[in-house]
């Protein structure tokens, strides 16, 4: 079920109404405290600058880490040009082992937040098992080999995510061994429908190879030509979903300071990041190369500081041709004696060359490293969490203001001879405060995405809110009260002299079995005089939503969005609404 959002008119009188009902105590309609600003330290504004962060893995020639650079000895260019770094600082593990301790955020009952929990200056490790774009059998090898070497993998806290048709978060950050192990343990092997064999193993013949070699010419071209268009178009699918699972994860994590390392277990992924502004994907079966638009995921990736850790998780890959269960012939039922026996070896380690250039790729241009051909999937998690466990950040202001979604290049250099450097590659030009690449259709469809209550809890945006149960007071309805901090949202003087903003609130209703029931949402459009733009400031930029709903009890997914910037926050809660009350009429 898709929103429809209303479009509301902020005016001014009334916008001041509702910010101090929101503050008035009452037992009717309890108030949400002003929420702490937290979610950026400026306001953000049509601005002509933006802060470019990039974390830097420095090792020296052993593969150790080297741990005593300065500011002073990095050099830092953006397309061949120099950068003045204006922030620096070093991340190391403190060596100590304490599991995460929860932030002590002081709440009134009854308010929730999506304000990470834990506190900061951790190392954060997201493990995503792929049952996307991996065969049955190579998810059973995995998560044996995660539960082998879990007593050995480094004190630090992991996130563990499933994806398949959706993305799942099955464990929120944990360095407790018990605790991940269950999580581990418990993930069932899903069968992807959008793979061509997804069981594993010899791909089996989806053409018995007699017949298809006794077709006419013409007909062995149309059968290559359907089945190439099929798979195809499951690969645009596998990739359009992994774009999702990568922005939903970006939007998780990103109010968690620091480095996030995204440890990603997979058979491979179907794209790699090119500095322009697409991704590139090649399909191995029909030979075709298309293009999708990847700019604002990329960036997404860059402004949560994620650096990607691509694991093939087939191990050392041996090629079909030699594999005992063949016969003699490919998929399509070609025999070898057809294509020739050179020619098949030749297709499919090409094949396999796409798929291992397009995992160091997208590892390289996150800061991150690709580990493939090797059969220790468990150990290869283990270095990807040391590896990205000290590094130096630097920060810079580009000196080029001209926003024009190209790709810049980024190059850091350090001083000191024999010091290997690993960084993301740079970043798109896409100007800050902008949410200009996407049409309504896509913002809509973004936002739904958000609503699921399978996808992740996103922080681009914090805000608080209080769900109230019916009462008189609101004529038995389901009142929404959010509260949105300032300094998140974007805010922009227009020719009228007044502060300009627009936030979509909307919510997601559910069953107590998860069953989606409704989605509602309502754009407030604000014009802020200069006294009320001060309270908001102060305050916070309050919204409101109410929902009629039967008996029962309910689950919520709430967000809100700045449709300028296209930030989204999100947080769960439940609401009861007792039968008696539901049954009252109006006074």
């Amino acid at each position: 079920m898709l929103i429809a959002p209303k479009n509301t008119r902020l005016a001014i009188i009334v916008f001041c109404a509702l910010s101090s009902a929101l503050y008035s105590q009452t037992s009717a309609a309890p108030a949400v405290e002003k929420p702490k600003d937290t979610s950026n330290p400026l306001f953000v504004f049509k601005t002509s600058s933006r802060l470019v962060v990039v974390d830097v893995v420095a090792t020296n020639s052993k593969g150790e880490p080297v741990t005593d650079l300065k500011a002073e000895d990095f050099m830092v260019t953006e397309e061949g040009a120099p950068q003045a770094i204006r922030s620096f600082s070093f991340q190391q593990p403190s060596g100590d082992r304490n599991e995460l301790q929860p932030v002590a955020e002081q709440l009134p009952p009854g308010v929730i937040t999506n304000t990470p929990r834990y506190k900061k200056g951790n190392i954060w490790n997201v493990l995503v098992l792929d049952a996307l774009n991996s065969p049955m059998l190579d998810q059973s090898d995995t998560r044996q080999q995660l539960l082998k070497v879990l007593e050995k993998l480094p004190d630090q806290p992991v996130a563990i995510y499933v994806l398949g048709s959706d993305l799942r978060l099955i464990q929120n950050f944990s360095s407790n061994r018990a605790v991940l192990r269950q999580a581990i343990g418990g993930a069932q092997d899903q069968a992807s429908m959008l793979l061509d064999n997804p069981k594993g193993g010899h791909e089996a013949e989806r053409y018995e190879g007699v017949w298809f070699g006794s077709l006419p010419p013409q007909a062995q071209v149309s059968i290559r030509h359907w089945e190439g268009e099929s798979t195809a178009s499951r690969t645009r699918n596998r990739l359009q979903l992994t774009l999702d699972a990568l922005n939903a994860i970006a939007s998780n994590l990103k109010s968690l300071p620091g480095r996030k390392n995204l440890i990603w277990v997979s058979e491979g992924f179907p794209f790699s990041i090119e500095p322009g502004t697409v991704v590139r994907a090649h399909e191995p079966v029909s030979g075709q190369n298309y293009t999708v638009a990847v700019s604002q995921t990329a960036n997404a990736l860059f402004d949560s500081q994620i650096a990607i850790y691509p694991i093939d998780s087939r191990g050392i890959v041996l090629n079909q041709v030699y594999d005992p269960a063949s016969r003699g012939y490919d998929a399509l039922g070609q025999g070898e004696s057809q294509i020739g026996l050179h020619s098949t070896v030749s297709e499919q380690l090409s094949n396999l060359n796409v798929t291992h250039t397009s995992m160091v790729e997208v590892a390289e241009r996150t800061g991150g490293r690709a580990f493939y051909n090797r059969n220790e999937i468990g150990n290869a998690i283990i270095e990807s969490m040391n590896d990205g466990s000290t590094y130096y950040t630097l920060a810079y202001y580009p000196a080029s203001h001209n926003w024009n979604g190209k790709f810049r290049r980024i190059s850091v250099k350090v001083k000191r001879p024999g010091v290997k450097l690993r960084h993301r590659s740079g970043y798109f030009a896409i100007e800050p405060g902008a949410f200009t690449h996407q049409t309504p259709a896509e913002q809509t469809r973004q936002l739904n995405q958000a609503l699921d209550l399978n996808a992740p809890v996103s922080t681009q945006l914090l805000f608080q809110a209080r769900v109230l149960p019916p009462s008189a007071q609101s004529q038995n309805q389901v009142v929404v009260n959010y509260l949105i901090p300032a300094a998140g949202l974007s805010f922009e003087r227009g020719a009228d002299q007044l502060q300009h903003a627009s936030v979509n609130c909307a919510v997601g209703v559910y069953s107590m079995k998860g069953v989606s029931i409704k989605r509602d949402g309502a754009t407030m459009t604000a014009a802020l005089k200069a006294d009320v733009y001060d309270k908001i400031v102060q305050q916070g930029f309050p919204c409101q939503q109410k929902l009629s709903l039967p008996p029962g009890g309910y689950m919520l997914r709430l967000a809100v969005r700045d449709n300028v910037t296209g930030r989204i926050g999100t947080v769960d809660t439940m609401v009861s609404v007792p039968a008696e009350q539901a049954q009252k009429t109006p006074e």
